[in-house]
């Protein structure tokens, strides 16, 4: 069945309403209205909702859509409190249009058929991270506590009326709490694409390949579904195929296969949303298990990592694999958005019986039952008569293999709600996330939500006597750890007191288990913030040390109070702190601010947008025409820094790149950053008719509009009634050139084959068309191309190198032992210093020896 627009708005604005109606009478729906929920499918085929023209100005193809439009927006302005809600509605339903295309319901109980298989029906948390129409929610029938995102106000609205049974939060995915990441067993969705900058606090500092995946949504949703599931969950994504594909995500591909085991990749059809949304999109189906604690990385997984534009399928390297089929439908040859030749698939009738059985060999063959198994929701037990291991076979124990007496296990115990003074006093709340063992009156356990989301102790009855000593032991020199490194964090002040309640703590268990990384580090390990807590001891040649935090802070740097030259005291605060502390200038050299400018003119410059000093090589590099424009207002509104301001300004003077002229520049027509006026004024000269060229970034596409037709530019420009001249420009314009194709009768038969005439007129009209741009450019007045190059200049000639000096750093504690040298060479430093000023990244270069 085809995607019919009017009739899929028609089922949308019927959803809507009824959202409305329930929300305002505060009840849930009825079977009929579930019936009308459940026909929502999004606004992504919809892009006539973004039209604000007249009607007389829509495409003739979409003009009968307009009254609906009008009474969407009116059903929306009935049941809003105010413009500003109704505003607030229109908006989001706008922004949903470039990525709402839900999945068909057929390919999710594919999906969700293989899952309940594989994990013997053990799904107990389920998150759906953009759950839209809510799909995914439904994936199986039988008990799971869902939650669903949904960024989408409307569409918010519509899934909790539609899914009373699933915790609905109308928000983005970035607000996933933390103490809910490592909790679910399953994150499954079809999820959003586009490089669309997500803002997430908890990925701005640290982890760069988390900072990396934070500047696109798909990566973003990787990264963080594996953050939301436990170890041994499943993250089930529907994504668009430059996860797999582009050789930018490179860097992802190898974080992905570092923290979680490939199950499978599936190259689904490019029709497969043309019902559900009305247009063609390449997609991919990607399944991995989450696993931190592995070793190295399968053959599979090397080769999903990297990717060839040259391979002969697709240009992942795993789904090009001839060896094994890892695509749906028939492989065709055709282009993308850009004109680029690619490989598209077509379904057939075959298509969901070979998802069901790629699946099921891929699960066969690489999902690690025991793994899901072992972390999953601890207040749940094994029932029955005996324990049998994941092939169904009888467990036996030691006892029984060595004719040891049995040991009695204690009494399973279950959830135990705790009360708010322990986790005010007594438990680190900053630290524990669900899964961290903790104490809890006297009894070693974890912290674990339950189904209705109460946080609560369930006791680690599974332990031997034994593992609990050893844990109860770790677990108070973890939480000394923490607690002195929060308070000299916090205070920047030393604590005797604290330190030695750590170092009594880890000396009392060096006394009854050895160290934290030798016998017992196995069942350490199961902690999941045994990460910090493992390097705080260390061996050489076989001796065990103690880390620095025994003895010193680590987390401030102590006082010096020898008095420093300001370009000593400069090197100082840019070693400890990668800025211009102002107050550490002033402590180590015993000057004022007057003195300390006048040492250190040429070397630091005031910056009033951030109220503070800059070294040179950080303020004197990127963009200075920006940094310009920015500063320049402060002149009037900061006269009292007006002196300083000019010195910095006159500085990103001196150093602006030297302007390209004119003359010098190379320009090509369909340059994104050239105005539209002049595009529209070449080609209404070109066409001897008024023609509005337009371009839209979102789709990244160019509209060519003549007020009036022409015969005349149609007959130079057009290609008999195969293309007019509008779309000749328009390939002339995204540097394409057209294929046409004719239909002939070959032995009685229908068949389309390519108009080589045509084709070849046409590129030769698409080029003459670009050569007459270059020449009626050069032809324009002084004062435009003058323009033009300042445009060209200030957008693109505009950045200075930062000079990277590392010179400035210390690293106390670098051992050079065992090497033949005895510091870092420049190069190192500089890197270093490089990836300071930058807030982290990755470094790849030869290491040049002084």
């Amino acid at each position: 069945m085809s995607y019919n627009k009017s009739q899929v708005l028609t089922d949308n604005i019927n959803a809507i309403r009824t959202a409305f109606l329930l929300q305002s009478e505060n009840r849930t729906a009825n079977r009929e209205e579930k019936s009308i929920l459940e026909k929502y499918s999004g606004f992504g085929g919809l892009k006539c909702i973004l039209d604000t023209r007249p009607v007389e100005e829509w495409p003739a193809s979409e003009k009968m859509l307009f009254p609906l439009v009008e009474e969407l927006k009116q059903v929306i302005k009935e049941n809003s409190d105010s413009e500003s809600t109704a505003e607030s509605f229109y908006r989001s339903l706008k922004n949903s249009v470039l990525t709402a295309f839900y999945t068909p319901e057929q390919i999710v109980k594919t999906i969700g058929k293989q899952l309940e298989n594989s994990t013997k029906g053990n799904i107990d948390y389920m998150l759906d991270p953009s759950s839209g129409n809510g799909v995914f929610l439904n994936f199986t029938e039988g008990k799971v506590h869902r939650t669903a995102y949904e960024k989408d106000l409307l569409t918010g609205l519509i899934l909790s009326a539609k899914e009373p049974g699933t915790e609905v939060r109308v928000e983005g995915f970035e607000n996933l709490p933390e103490m809910e990441e490592g909790i679910y067993d399953l994150v499954m969705s079809n999820i959003p694409f586009g490089t669309v900058k997500v803002y997430d606090y908890s990925y701005q500092k640290g982890n760069a390949i988390k900072m990396m995946a934070t500047n696109t949504l798909h990566n973003y949703f990787f990264v963080k579904g594996l953050d939301a599931v436990k170890e041994g969950g499943l993250v089930v994504y529907i994504t668009t195929r430059g996860v797999a594909d582009s050789p930018s995500n490179k860097e992802i591909r190898r974080y992905l296969m570092q923290n979680a085991n490939l199950i499978s990749t599936i190259r689904l059809t490019d029709d497969l949303f043309t019902q559900t949304g009305g247009i063609e999109v390449g997609s991919d189906l990607i399944i991995l298990q989450k696993n931190t604690q592995k070793r190295q990385l399968s053959y599979d997984e090397k080769l999903f990592i990297g990717s060839r534009e040259d391979n002969p399928i697709t240009p992942n390297n795993y789904v090009n694999n001839p060896i094994e089929l890892h695509y749906l439908g028939i492989p065709y040859a055709g282009t993308n958005q850009y004109g680029k030749a690619v490989t598209k698939f077509k379904s057939n009738d075959t298509t969901y019986s070979t998802l069901s059985e790629l699946l099921q060999r891929d699960f066969d063959q690489k999902f690690n039952l025991e793994l899901y198994l072992k972390h999953s929701y601890l207040g749940k037990s094994v029932t029955g008569d005996e324990q049998k291991s994941v092939t169904g076979e009888k467990l036996v124990s030691l006892g029984d293999l060595f004719n040891l007496p049995e040991e009695k296990p204690e009494p399973i115990e279950t959830f135990e709600k705790v009360t708010d003074e322990v986790m005010t006093n007594e438990w680190l709340m900053e630290h524990y996330k669900p899964g961290t063992f903790v104490l809890y009156r006297d009894r070693v356990g974890t912290m674990e939500y339950n189904e209705k989301r109460v946080l609560g102790f369930i006791p680690a009855t599974y332990l031997t006597r034994n593992e609990q000593c050893v844990m109860k032991d770790y677990i108070h020199v973890r939480d000394d750890y923490y607690r002195l490194f929060d308070f000299e964090k916090d205070t920047q002040t030393e604590s005797r007191t604290l330190r030695d309640k750590l170092n009594d703590s880890y000396d009392y268990f060096v006394s009854q288990h050895e160290g934290l990384r030798e016998s017992a580090s196995s069942i350490i390990m199961s902690d999941n913030l045994s990460s910090d807590i493992l390097p705080l001891e260390r061996y050489e040649n076989g001796e065990r040390i103690k880390a620095d935090v025994f003895f010193e802070p680590v987390a401030f740097s102590k006082k010096v109070t020898e008095t420093l030259t300001c370009d000593e005291a400069l090197a100082s605060s840019l070693n400890l702190y990668g800025c211009v502390d102002w107050s550490h200038l002033e402590e180590r050299t015993g000057l004022d601010d007057n003195q300390i400018q006048a040492e250190l003119k040429g070397k630091i410059y005031y910056n009033p947008t951030t109220y503070q000093w800059e070294h040179s090589g950080s303020m004197l590099s990127g963009n200075v025409y920006r940094k310009i424009a920015e500063i320049k207002p402060y002149l009037t509104t900061r006269p009292e820094r007006a002196h300083d301001i000019q010195n910095t300004l006159n500085a990103l003077e001196e150093v602006k790149p030297k302007p390209i002229p004119f003359n010098e520049l190379d320009f090509n027509l369909g340059e994104r950053w050239i105005p539209q006026e002049l595009y529209s004024g070449f080609a209404s000269e070109l066409f001897g008719v008024e023609t509005a060229i337009t371009y839209t970034s979102a789709s990244d596409s160019f509209l060519v509009k003549m007020k009036e037709y022409s015969s005349a530019a149609n007959s130079l420009y057009g290609i008999n009634y195969q293309m007019n001249a509008e779309e000749i420009m328009n390939n002339a314009l995204q540097n394409t050139f057209p294929q046409i194709t004719k239909t002939v009768y070959i032995d009685g038969e229908k068949k389309t084959v390519v108009d080589t005439e045509s084709t070849q007129l046409a590129a030769s009209k698409v080029q003459d068309i670009q050569d007459k741009f270059i020449d009626w450019l050069n032809n324009r007045p002084d004062e435009v191309k003058l323009s033009l190059a300042d445009m060209y200049n200030e957008r693109f000639n505009c950045f200075v190198r930062p000079d990277y000096d590392g010179s400035c750093q210390t690293f106390p504690g670098l051992s050079f032992d065992k090497f033949d040298y005895k510091d870092l060479y420049p190069s190192q430093k500089d890197c270093i210093w490089m990836l300071k000023q930058n807030g982290g990244g990755i470094a790849d270069h030869e290491v040049l020896r002084p």
